[in-house]
């Protein structure tokens, strides 16, 4: 009986390491409770750049065309406006160093028209890639994207960056950012670290 308890006492640490140790969650939009519309702001968000605008069912959203990722809401990056968007997190993340980050997403393009070319921009903070479409994907054909970076210490915010503007653009849907801290914590983001992330992104933008 004693070795069973040990071994039990051995299986909840082990347990208890692993739950401590999982990715913690951070981010996660699915844009589910946004009001569909030309050149809207989803709640979460600001745009810096440019307009998007949200899909939906009232709103180029299915059944009619099938462009969010098996749901009924999701933002088109390319407003109509004639200029893609800059679209920006309102919450900014501390990236601890040494943490592993992952930032999810799912991506379709609007094949109800537009260019034969999509190409966004993407990231947290100074950590980024692109996704891009060479041309026009089939409606109801869904991709997902994965960053996954390891925390320098900086402050940064989730952004989407289109490029171009044509009126029909990306869309992205189910945005999820996870840390592993490896048993630590999250740190607190600063109270004015909001105001640190456009000035990072117009400094990414001129690099270019």
């Amino acid at each position: 009986m004693k070795s069973l308890c040990s071994i039990s006492a051995l299986c909840a640490s082990a347990l208890m390491g692993s739950a401590i140790a999982a990715p913690v969650e951070l981010f996660f939009d699915d844009f589910e409770l946004e009001t569909e519309g030309p050149n809207r702001v989803p709640t979460k968000w600001t745009v810096q750049r440019g307009a998007v605008e949200i899909i939906g069912p009232g709103y180029f959203g299915p059944p009619a065309f099938d462009i969010c990722a098996e749901s009924t809401h999701c933002v088109d990056l390319d407003g109509s406006t004639g200029f893609a968007g800059l679209m920006v997190s309102r919450d900014t993340f501390v990236l601890t160093a040494g943490a592993t980050f992952t930032l999810t997403f799912d991506y379709s393009e609007n094949g109800y028209g537009g260019g034969p070319v999509n190409t966004v921009t993407y990231g947290v903070g100074g950590f980024t890639d692109t996704v891009s479409t060479t041309t026009p994907a089939p409606l109801g054909d869904y991709f997902e994207a994965t960053l996954t970076f390891t925390g320098d210490g900086s402050v940064g915010s989730i952004f989407f960056d289109h490029e171009g503007g044509d009126f029909f653009g990306l869309s992205v849907d189910n945005i999820r950012l996870t840390g592993d801290f490896g048993g630590g914590s999250p740190v607190p983001v600063p109270a004015a670290a909001f105001l640190m992330a456009p000035a990072a992104l117009l400094v990414r933008r001129r690099k270019k």
